[in-house]
């Protein structure tokens, strides 16, 4: 799941000559470890801040779609500028290549070189006009709202970044937000664009796909929760009600591959996660009777961290 659904977000990677090494890895916010390089864009380079955002080919003198691009895809600036008239607008296109080796002309303002990305990790972040607390404009950004922070803002107290809000869909360029509840790690960011793609996908199963992949490709984002309660409203309702109890008790994974599931049966449930053999669980609670897979018997067991179901024979006592 993670390398087809992120064959289409993680774009070639540019190195940077020198990097600052967080002191913790859950240092936030923008100082960024080797392993983060990926989340850095140069003069080179600049991050797609707009889920989806059209490429186009000018060439003939009209625009034509060729492509699109997604959430925090990087892109390859091929050092080219045009302008066109899109029904009586002007705009400003920048050339650029995908990793596909796909090229064309994107809306510059969507494109942003010299950053890194990042998320907002509180409930939400006051847009401040110029660094400084005194110049709240009174707008407000939510959680999850994915960040390109200007790289020479990275280091101080306030951070300039641009950004499209969620929602709405607005643009928001060169503002400024406290450098507090702001997370560039790997997790963090990449399990956000996931959310955030899966929120515009209308497809039940395949916003499904997505969020599934944001939980256990990105087991230690701050947004596991989030994401778990998005994954459970995709989740049509049982036909029959299955009866459970309380069942408090401690096991361990017997074999490798096993799937943590949103509801107690095979064909309805989610993969919520897939455990390897040797996890330790705890069970909370477990069906008052045993069902049927294959030829074997076993009831389903309701585990926390992952929250979900697993079938019996997968569990041994410990």
């Amino acid at each position: 799941m993670k390398k087809v659904i992120f064959a289409i977000l993680v774009i070639s990677i540019s190195l940077l000559p020198t990097c600052k090494k967080n002191s913790s890895i859950d240092e936030a916010p923008i100082a960024l470890s080797d392993s983060q390089k990926e989340l850095i864009t140069d003069a080179y380079s600049g991050f797609c801040i707009l889920d989806n955002l059209t490429l186009w080919d000018v060439s003939s003198g009209t625009s034509k779609s060729v492509s699109g691009c997604i959430l925090g895809e990087k892109l390859a600036l091929l050092g080219q500028t045009t302008q066109i008239v899109q029904a009586g607008v002007r705009r400003d296109l920048v050339l650029v290549r995908q990793s596909s080796g796909s090229e064309g002309w994107a809306r510059s303002e969507y494109v942003i070189p010299d950053s890194v990305l990042a998320v907002i990790v509180d409930d939400e972040a006051a847009v401040l006009a110029k660094p400084g607390p005194q110049a709240d404009t009174g707008l407000l950004l939510p959680r999850m709202t994915i960040l390109a922070i200007h790289k020479d803002s990275a280091a101080t107290a306030f951070l300039q970044v641009s950004c499209v809000e969620p929602s709405s869909g607005k643009l928001t360029i060169g503002v400024y937000l406290r450098n507090s509840g702001v997370s560039s790690l790997i997790d963090d960011v990449k399990s956000a664009i996931l959310y955030q793609i899966a929120s515009r996908t209308e497809n039940p199963k395949k916003k499904a796909a997505f969020l599934t992949s944001a939980l256990s490709d990105y087991p230690r984002s701050k947004f596991t929760a989030d994401i778990r309660r998005a994954l459970e409203a995709t989740q049509e309702p049982l036909a029959v009600e299955i009866p459970k109890e309380k069942f408090a008790a401690v096991f361990i994974t017997n074999e490798d591959g096993i799937n943590v599931l949103s509801v107690p049966d095979e064909t309805a449930g989610i993969i919520v996660e897939t455990l390897q053999k040797g996890r330790t669980v705890e069970s909370v609670e477990k069906t008052t009777q045993s069902y049927v897979i294959g030829s074997l018997s076993a009831p389903w067991y309701r585990i926390k961290n992952p929250e979900g179901w697993i079938f019996g024979v997968a569990l041994s006592p410990k």
